[in-house]
Parts: C-alpha cells; sequence; structure tokens
C-alpha cells in the first residue's frame, strides 16, 4: 500500500521535472530519460523490493493505511478527479480536468484557462493554421515577442521525431512573469501550435502547483496517426 504512495508521489515529481525542464528552456522528454523517475514508475527498476514492500504492508495494515488507499486517486480537497478528453475536429486531443480548466473553443484556435490558481488565470491556447509551416509559426511568434531566438527541437513534447520550434519570451519580471512562450510544428496542411501564458503570484507552491497543472495539458497531447 505504501508502494502505491510512492508511485503517486513520483507520478507528481514527473510532472514537477517537466515544468522545470520547460520553465529552462530544456527539452521535457530528455530530462525525464536522464532522471530515471520513469522506470521507477513503470516497475524497470527494484521490482522485487517493490512487492516485498507491498506484502509487507498487506499484513500490517493501521488505520491510516485505510485512509491513504482511500484518498488514493482523487484531489486534495476531497473530490474525485474528472478527466475528460478534448477532441479537436482537426484531429489533435487533449485530457483535462475540468475542475481546474475551462475550454473554450473559439473559431480559430482552443483555449484552455487553469482556474484553480488564485492569481491571473494561466492559459493555453492551440491552434491550427492551413497554409503555413510549423517554422512560419515560430517566425510569427519570434516577431511578436520582440525578436526572440527560436529553439529548434527533435520531439514535439512527447511526439518523438516530430521536429518542432520552440519560442520564449523574456518576462517582465523573472520572478513573476509574465512567462510566455510558444512551440509549433508541421501539422497536415499547415502549422500547429501551443501558446502559454503564466504569471505567478509568489507563493512557491502556488506557482509550482500553476505550472504543473500547465505542463500537464501540453505533456498530454495526442495527434491522429
Amino acid at each position: 500500500m505504501k508502494a502505491k504512495l510512492v508511485r503517486k508521489v513520483l507520478s507528481y515529481m514527473v510532472v514537477a521535472i517537466m515544468a522545470t525542464a520547460m520553465l529552462t528552456g530544456c527539452n521535457p522528454k530528455e530530462v525525464i530519460e536522464e532522471t530515471g523517475v520513469t522506470d521507477v514508475l513503470s516497475g524497470d527498476s527494484n521490482d522485487a523490493e517493490v512487492t516485498s514492500d507491498e506484502n509487507t504492508d498487506t499484513e500490517n495494515d493501521t488505520d491510516s493505511d485505510v485512509a491513504e488507499e482511500t484518498t488514493d486517486g482523487e484531489l486534495s480537497d476531497g473530490a474525485e478527479a474528472k478527466e475528460e478528453v478534448y477532441k479537436d475536429p482537426n484531429g489533435w486531443s487533449v485530457p483535462y480536468d475540468p475542475t481546474y480548466f475551462k475550454v473554450d473553443r473559439q473559431s480559430d484556435k482552443v483555449v484552455f484557462t487553469y482556474t484553480g490558481g488564485k492569481g491571473e488565470p494561466a492559459t493555453i491556447t492551440f491552434k491550427y493554421q492551413e497554409g503555413k509551416s510549423g517554422k512560419e509559426l515560430a517566425d510569427d511568434f519570434a516577431k511578436e515577442y520582440g525578436g526572440a531566438q527560436i529553439e529548434d527541437r527533435e520531439d514535439f513534447m512527447y511526439v518523438e521525431n516530430v521536429k518542432s520550434y520552440f519560442i520564449n519570451k523574456e518576462p517582465e519580471d523573472s520572478s513573476k512573469g509574465p512567462f510566455v512562450s510558444a512551440f509549433t510544428r508541421d501539422y497536415k496542411d499547415g502549422g500547429f501550435s501551443m501558446e502559454v501564458y503564466e504569471k505567478f503570484v509568489g507563493d512557491d507552491i502556488e506557482d509550482t502547483n500553476t505550472s504543473d497543472m500547465v505542463t500537464l495539458i501540453l505533456g498530454g497531447i495526442q495527434f491522429d496517426k
């Protein structure tokens, strides 16, 4: 039972590592692989020790252990997670929790707004533009961001072997932001982009929660083959 709790904590670590990698301009996939956290989650490391730990806990259940099992898979405020999947007509999808995100589908874009924070809401804007390549979209963002540099990447988040571009706008306040960045790629007959807007409140826990929730959305995107 404690092994289950450890796995849950490790899953949160994956999200935190992804958020840190994105904020520092690193490739989230490479950072996750180098840390080896996903190996532990998948059971590739120390399987025997985990099995032994689970057996021991089963034989020695306490009231606190039962409480841990009861709340496993639930949100911190006691409400059960209600994952839904947004499926776009252009062939991409994103899982999200409507408890914390509002989805606004507009004529040319889809905006996910994080409603669980205390400060200005963070947003993730997805957009498919027919007739424009991922590089052209990156050039547009770089110009909009005041001449920001464009970073070439070999993967698009967790979608491997898809050339992409990352553009980051320098924040007005290095501690609070706003932090604005964009990811672009070629897609179908045009280009696809994800733009992130975050503004922190100065509270480490609150700001980390916001980044983690945003990263969950970015890391969950999938494309039809």
